[in-house]
C-alpha cells in the first residue's frame, strides 16, 4: 500500500480551475508520479495529458495512470503539429558501411558525416539540404586532420 504524505495529500486535494498551473518540485524518487496518479484518479471526469521526454517513460506512465490520462512524448506532440507534414522525409536505419558501399566512399567518417547531415536536414523545416546541416563535429574533424571536406551535402542528397 502506498503511503501518501501530508504534502502529497495537499496537492491531491487541490482543485485547479482552467488556466491554473500546478508545479510540483521535488527530488527524484520522492513521489511526484504517485502524486499525479492519485490526483488524476480522484478526478475521473476530467481528462489529463502527461508529457514525457522519452518513450520508455511514456510507456511506463501509460501503465500507471488511469484511463482519463493520455501519455505522450514531446516528440509525438510535435509530430502531430508539424512533423506529419514531413513524414515522407523520414528514413530509418542508415549505417555508415551501407552508405560507404552505396556511394562508393572510402572513409567511414565521410559516410557518417553524410548521414548526420541528412539527419539534421530531416529534423529541420528546411526545403533542401545545405551546408548549414553539416554537423560542427564534421567541420572540426576535417580541419583538425587537415583533410579537405568532401561533398557531404551532395552525399546527403
Amino acid at each position: 500500500m502506498i503511503q501518501i504524505t501530508k504534502e502529497q495529500k495537499e496537492i491531491i486535494n487541490s482543485d485547479l480551475t482552467p488556466g491554473d498551473t500546478l508545479k510540483i518540485m521535488a527530488f527524484a524518487g520522492t513521489g511526484k508520479t504517485t502524486t499525479l496518479v492519485e490526483y488524476t484518479k480522484k478526478r475521473p471526469e476530467m481528462r489529463f495529458l502527461y508529457i514525457a521526454f522519452n518513450k520508455s517513460v511514456q510507456l511506463e506512465a501509460a501503465q500507471k495512470f488511469p484511463k482519463n490520462v493520455t501519455a505522450r512524448t514531446t516528440h509525438a506532440l510535435a509530430f502531430r503539429v508539424k512533423g506529419f507534414q514531413h513524414k515522407n522525409r523520414l528514413v530509418k536505419g542508415f549505417r555508415a558501411n551501407q552508405v560507404m558501399a552505396a556511394l562508393g566512399l572510402e572513409k567511414y567518417e565521410d559516410a557518417k558525416f553524410s548521414i548526420d547531415t541528412l539527419y539534421n536536414y530531416l529534423v529541420s523545416a528546411d526545403p533542401k539540404v545545405s551546408h548549414h546541416h553539416i554537423p560542427a563535429m564534421a567541420r572540426g574533424f576535417y580541419k583538425k586532420n587537415k583533410i579537405p571536406m568532401p561533398g557531404i551535402v551532395d552525399n546527403a542528397l
